[in-house]
C-alpha cells in the first residue's frame, strides 16, 4: 500500500490522507486489509450464511414471529418515549426493559442467522433474566423502589421469584446460563458458520431457542398486563383463592410442541450429507 493510491477502507481518500496514520502506526504492513476478519464476516461470510438460513428456517421463524406479535399487539406499543428525563414511575422503566427484552429477542434471531448459535444463546439468556427482572419489579415495590434510585441488583433475583414462575421459566434460565452465558460444554465445539448450514443440529436446537426466548416473554408479558387482557392464554385467576394460576393445559402448549416435532421431523440433527465434513465428538447440552 503506498501513500498515494485509493485507501482500502472505501472512502475514496487518498491513502496518505485517511487511514495511514491508524494502520501504520500497528506495524502490520504484511496484513491484507481487504482480508481483516471482521470485514470479511460482514461484507462476505454474513450476508449469504443468512440468505440460506432463512431459505432453511423461513416457515419456522415465521411462525414464532406471528406468535411473538400476538403477543406485542396486546400488550406492546411502538415506539417507547420517555416522559421524563428521570424514572419516577413504575410503569416507564418496564417499558424500557420490555423494548430492551425485544432488541435482545432480535439480535439473537439474527445472531443465528449468521451461524452465530452460541452467541445467539447468550443473547436468549439475557431475555430469560430481563423477564424475571420484570416480574420481580412489577411485584416488589422495595425492589422498584431500589431501581428507580440506582440501587437495584439482580444478585437473588432467582430466589425472589422463581416460586411464582412457572417452572419452565426457571429451566429455561438455567439451561441458557449452563449452556450458553457461562462457559459449557459447548463453547469449544466447531459450530463454525457455514454458507451452506449443513449442521441440522445446530440449525434445529437455534430456532427451538428462539422460540423459548419468545414464549418467555409472552408468558411475563402477559403476567404485567393481566388486567388488560381480553383474552388470556398463560394465566388464569384461581376460582378458591383468585390467585394467579400458571395455565399448563391451554391449547398454546400443543402448538409449541407441535413446531418443535415438525422441526426435528423436517431437519433430522443426526442427518449427515454427502460432501460436508462433520465433527465425531459430541456435544450435549446440560
Amino acid at each position: 500500500m503506498t501513500r498515494s493510491q485509493r485507501c482500502p477502507c472505501g472512502s475514496r481518500r487518498l491513502y496518505s490522507n485517511c487511514c495511514e496514520k491508524y494502520l501504520g502506526a500497528l506495524h502490520t504492513l504484511k496484513i491484507d486489509p481487504n482480508e481483516t476478519v471482521l470485514l470479511d464476516w460482514l461484507e462476505r461470510s454474513a450476508p449469504p450464511t443468512a440468505r440460506m438460513f432463512m431459505r432453511k428456517a423461513r416457515t419456522y421463524i415465521f411462525r414464532i414471529s406471528w406468535l411473538l406479535e400476538s403477543f406485542l399487539v396486546r400488550y406492546f406499543d411502538f415506539p417507547v418515549t420517555s416522559k421524563n428525563q428521570r424514572l419516577e414511575s413504575k410503569d416507564e422503566p418496564l417499558r424500557w426493559i420490555e423494548n430492551n427484552t425485544i432488541m435482545c429477542l432480535l439480535g439473537a434471531l439474527s445472531s443465528l442467522e449468521q451461524g452465530l448459535f452460541v452467541q445467539s444463546g447468550i443473547l436468549l439468556r439475557s431475555v430469560l433474566e430481563n423477564c424475571f427482572v420484570l416480574f420481580d419489579l412489577s411485584e416488589n415495590m422495595e425492589q422498584m423502589s431500589r431501581f428507580l434510585h440506582d440501587k437495584y441488583s439482580v444478585n437473588g433475583l432467582l430466589g425472589r421469584t422463581k416460586s411464582s414462575l412457572p417452572n419452565c421459566l426457571v429451566e429455561w434460565y438455567g439451561y441458557f446460563s449452563r449452556n450458553f452465558a457461562h462457559f459449557g460444554p459447548i463453547h469449544p465445539a466447531p459450530f463454525l458458520p457455514s454458507l451452506c448450514w449443513p449442521d441440522n443440529w445446530v440449525l434445529v436446537t437455534g430456532i427451538q431457542n428462539v422460540l423459548r426466548g419468545c414464549v418467555a416473554f409472552g408468558i411475563v408479558l402477559e403476567r404485567l398486563h393481566f388486567n388488560d387482557s381480553t383474552q388470556t392464554i398463560f394465566w388464569k385467576i384461581g376460582s378458591k383463592d383468585k390467585q394467579f394460576v400458571f395455565d399448563e393445559e391451554n391449547t398454546i402448549w400443543d402448538w409449541i410442541e407441535g413446531l418443535g416435532k415438525e422441526i426435528v421431523t423436517r431437519y433430522p440433527p443426526n442427518e449427515r450429507k454427502e460432501g460436508f465434513m462433520y465433527s465425531e465428538k459430541k456435544y450435549k447440552l446440560r
